[in-house]
């Protein structure tokens, strides 16, 4: 599976603007979360050094009356252009959060670090975007559309991602290539 995907920082945009955008341009309201990103390192290679990464999530329901927490473990393999995040990505459901944690730390890996965020979901046709608020760090977009087909024209999917960023008044300046993982590593050691 490749998800191709785009990174904004929302810094001097107006949300509220944003969000009146997303509806008038035929998305729809999904779900907000709380997502916990606990981050691993390889036992045998260091993925900062191969770009890839182990993500442990725990993804907490904000607008549900009885929010139950969902568990999910994800390989994200190295960039594979320079213009985007798109990346191969691996991810499935597991049952308990804290015991994939040990079962991890038993097998080498080493926790790197934890990333918390509040997601706003939106949906149309096969992209999604979310609306970020990423702690420690500000608030972002992430606009993405997941392929089956690793084959599928990625180059005209970026061009249609930047022309809808460009509809939100997004200026291509704000465009990232970092991960919440290394955006939040940078500010550590700086």
């Amino acid at each position: 599976m490749l998800e191709i995907e785009l990174k904004a920082s929302l810094s001097g945009i107006n949300t509220g603007q944003l969000r009146d955008a997303l509806k008038e341009t035929g998305f729809t309201k999904g779900l907000r979360k709380e997502e916990t990103d606990l981050y691993f390192n390889g036992n045998d290679r260091d993925f900062r050094k191969t770009d890839e990464a182990l993500r442990l999530r725990q993804s907490l329901v904000l607008s549900a009356d009885s929010p139950a927490a969902k568990t999910f473990i994800t390989y994200k393999g190295s960039k594979v252009d320079n213009r985007s995040q798109t990346r191969p990505e691996l991810e499935t459901a597991v049952g308990d959060f804290s015991v994939m944690r040990e079962l991890l730390k038993k097998l080498g890996y080493t926790e790197v670090m934890t990333v918390r965020k509040k997601r706003e979901y939106y949906h149309r046709e096969n992209i999604t975007i979310c609306l970020d608020q990423v702690d420690g760090l500000g608030s972002f977009i992430e606009l993405e559309q997941v392929e089956k087909d690793e084959t599928t024209k990625k180059e005209a999917v970026i061009d249609q991602l930047l022309d809808l960023l460009a509809s939100f008044q997004i200026p291509k300046e704000n465009l990232l290539r970092q991960s919440y993982l290394e955006l939040l590593m940078a500010a550590a050691t700086s």
